[in-house]
């Protein structure tokens, strides 16, 4: 971040957070930084083989086995869980509209 402050590359709005994120204006002043997060659910009925394939495929380690619970990787890194959920119930989907056909 500092090396973007030196070289004037952030917006000086940060008091108008509205006005400062403008990518597309020609008035613009710099970049606002942002983070994110994301998760994504997988649905299998061994989360243990599920987890030990993706550590085997992205070189993760398997950091925890604790009950219903496997860990790859360990902060401040990237870190995937998986959990045994039997109770779990998947989204029931809607049938098209048969309009559509």
């Amino acid at each position: 971040m500092t090396a973007f402050a030196a070289a004037h590359a952030l917006s000086e709005r940060s008091d108008d957070p509205a006005g400062a994120s403008r990518p597309f204006d020609r008035g613009r002043d710099g970049f606002v930084r942002g983070e994110g997060a994301a998760g994504v659910v997988l649905d299998s009925p061994d989360p243990t083989a599920l987890a030990r394939f993706y550590s085997e495929l992205l070189g993760m380690p398997v950091t925890r086995e604790d009950g219903d619970w496997v860990d790859l990787g360990e902060p401040p890194g990237m870190r995937l869980s998986f959990q045994l959920a039997p109770d779990q119930q998947p989204p029931r989907r809607s049938e098209p509209a048969s309009s559509m056909r």
